[in-house]
């Protein structure tokens, strides 16, 4: 399960990187077979994190943007970096 997870978030990473991929440009940028591509793309968009373009083309969904807005940079980088901080104030 856990490699079936890293494939889809390879994948998507993959669009976010190129802006828009076609399905051999993710299976050659995931390193998957192209029918392993086609279903990873398939469940993306179906749960919103992918959009089908024209000419075969994919780009990121609704659902990545919808969960990039709930976080704020300023209060994560906060939170990630107290400790780091901390240690070398120490």
């Amino acid at each position: 399960m856990a490699r079936l997870i890293e494939r889809g978030l390879d994948a998507i990473e993959a669009v976010a990187r190129r802006g828009t991929s076609s399905l051999a440009e993710l299976s050659s940028d995931c390193r998957i077979p192209m029918s392993t591509a086609q279903r990873i793309v398939t469940s993306l968009i179906e749960r919103g994190y992918l959009i089908a373009e024209q000419r075969g083309r994919y780009r990121l969904g609704t659902q990545c943007i919808s969960i990039a807005r709930t976080i704020s940079f300023p209060t994560l980088l906060a939170q990630n970096s107290r400790r780091p901080l901390d240690d070398l104030a120490r």
